[in-house]
């Protein structure tokens, strides 16, 4: 994790071609509760992930401000399932997503999980390179709608196995969209993608 700022993103999103494209101007985040990073970067060098992600101007300029919501950090992608929600929608990832070999991040089988909040509904979840995945409506707040087929991108501008994103977004009833949002981290001692932030539009 030595480029954090490798972490910027192009997010915009959309879920069909009428909808246009729209940036979110804030994000809650699930981090990844690292110890002092090792950088040859001063600015990194000796701070945690959620330091300087949160402080990044570049993260902020490309899509919006992030915070790390302090109960959803995580020490290691994969141990537990990590959720973030906001006051309409729940989105849920579990452990066995949270990392990816090269071949998984090309067959875009990775599974998320969304449950409406508040008396709304799901009806359309979408991903930024796919487009639209799925439509109808998901009314059941007890239960998650379950969907695959999100891709794992290489983030604009950056080396080939450092850094990657997912860009997916949501709507619910009353025309109310939340873009969403996963960091990847290319792990060069595993050989594997790992999850460093699952993050929701906050409004």
């Amino acid at each position: 994790m030595s480029k954090i700022k490798c972490l910027s993103i192009f997010l915009v999103l959309f879920l069909s071609a009428n909808t246009g494209m729209s940036f979110a101007k804030q994000y809650k985040c699930g981090c990844i509760d690292s110890g002092a990073l090792k950088s040859d970067d001063s600015k990194i060098n000796g701070k945690t992930f959620k330091e300087v992600f949160e402080n990044d101007p570049t993260v902020e300029k490309k899509f919006g401000k992030v915070e790390c919501v302090k109960g959803e950090l995580f020490k290691k992608p994969g141990q537990s399932s990590v959720s973030i929600q906001e006051k309409n929608v729940k989105i849920y990832l579990e452990g066995k997503f949270q990392y990816r070999t090269d071949k998984q991040k090309r067959s875009n089988n990775m599974e998320i999980r969304f449950r409406p909040r508040n008396g709304k509904c799901i009806q359309a979840i979408g991903d930024v390179y796919r487009g639209k995945l799925w439509a109808g409506d998901w009314c059941d707040r007890y239960s998650y709608k379950t969907q695959s087929g999100f891709t794992l991108k290489n983030n604009p501008g950056s080396k080939s196995r450092t850094n990657a994103h997912t860009a997916f977004a949501v709507d619910v009833t009353g025309s109310n969209r939340y873009n969403a949002a996963i960091h990847w981290q290319w792990s060069r001692n595993n050989e594997i993608w790992l999850m460093t932030a699952v993050c929701l539009e906050s409004k």
